[in-house]
């Protein structure tokens, strides 16, 4: 990430000085991809921990519930619908650096979601937000109102999709 931003911060210097030279535009399409490049960087951070390849998870029980679920390049999909969060009071996070995070809620559970997306689109029970360095933070206790145990997700992703949604039945 770093030289990407020298290689920018040069691109930028030769731009301002062919302002007063002239013959400096052919830069600005040097510059565009660097551009893009860096945002993509930056934005996944070190994020790219945990592998490659697309995941799923199904716990049968909160101590099979892990603390922090993470994959580098690739898709998790994370099902809490079997679990009983009754009197639970339980935290749990989930990280891509690209790819997309899906999470299901059973009905019941009072759930306080925070997407995060360093480029691309966080979506908390139907409530949306996209485009780079978006941030999402719902507090959904459900169709039958407070109580059935509190549940706190953290979703981060770099590039990509975060999506949380209740089980249907």
């Amino acid at each position: 990430r770093h030289y990407l931003a020298l290689a920018l911060g040069v691109i930028g210097l030769g731009l301002v000085v062919g302002a007063f030279r002239g013959r400096a535009r052919s830069l600005v399409w040097a510059g565009i991809p660097l551009t893009v490049a860096l945002i993509g960087v930056s934005t996944a951070e070190n994020s790219l921990h945990g592998g490659t390849g697309d995941r799923q998870y199904r716990p049968q029980s909160l101590a099979e519930l892990q603390d922090r679920y993470e994959i580098g390049v690739g898709n998790i999909r994370l099902d809490l619908t079997d679990l009983d969060f009754s009197e639970q009071d339980v935290v749990t996070s989930v990280h891509a650096g690209i790819g997309n995070i899906e999470v299901i809620v059973p009905r019941e559970v009072d759930v306080r979601a925070v997407g995060r997306s360093g480029i691309g689109e966080a979506e908390l029970f139907g409530e949306k937000v996209n485009g780079t360095s978006s941030e999402r933070t719902v507090v959904d206790e459900g169709p039958d109102g407070e109580g059935g145990g509190d549940l706190e997700l953290v979703l981060e992703v770099g590039v990509g999709r975060v999506e949380v949604d209740r089980a249907t039945a």
